[in-house]
């Protein structure tokens, strides 16, 4: 009988401690759409349809992708001479290409707070030193806050993500 009662008390514990962990802080791990975007300060401003924007984290490493532009971005169809691009064909795929983002790497959580080491970019300089945000996460909803660097002026960067999977 106690032996019986043993298994019964130590199933129970461990019944709750998996219920415990399931019921917990909410996991960034998933894909994340980015649903809108607001920024303070000198240049600000509320985008309430951005152009399309993923995020992904799985256990360790994060990807993130996103057209950061207001519109549409335009096609700039194929070059007539691939090789020698004539001026205007640069400044379309430029155009194109600048306001698209793109970096992977590996991540930490520490509180409320989120230190990502991009191991790969789009634009070197984001290479650099790690970049920390502060987040939530709200049912389905995340949001990431990247405030100004010291020494720069004074803004956040708001962004709202869906969970898409």
């Amino acid at each position: 009988m106690r032996i019986k009662s043993a298994v019964t008390v130590t199933l129970l514990v461990v019944a709750g401690s998996v219920s415990a962990r399931a019921q917990g802080a909410p996991s960034l791990q998933g894909a994340w759409r980015v649903t809108d975007v607001v920024v303070t300060g000198a240049n600000a401003e509320t985008n309430k349809n951005p152009q399309p924007g993923l995020y992904l984290f799985t256990r360790k490493h994060y990807s993130i992708v996103t057209d950061n532009a207001t519109a549409p971005r335009k096609q700039f169809g194929a070059a007539r001479e691939p090789g020698r691009l004539t001026d205007a064909e640069k400044i379309a795929r430029y155009e194109a290409w600048d306001k698209f983002s793109a970096n992977s790497g590996t991540y930490e959580v520490s509180g409320n707070t989120i230190t990502a080491h991009p191991l790969v970019a789009k634009n070197p300089a984001v290479m650099g030193p790690a970049a920390t945000r502060e987040f939530r996460i709200e049912g389905n909803t995340l949001t990431v806050i990247r405030k100004s660097a010291p020494g720069q002026p004074v803004s956040e960067t708001t962004t709202r993500l869906t969970r898409v999977e």
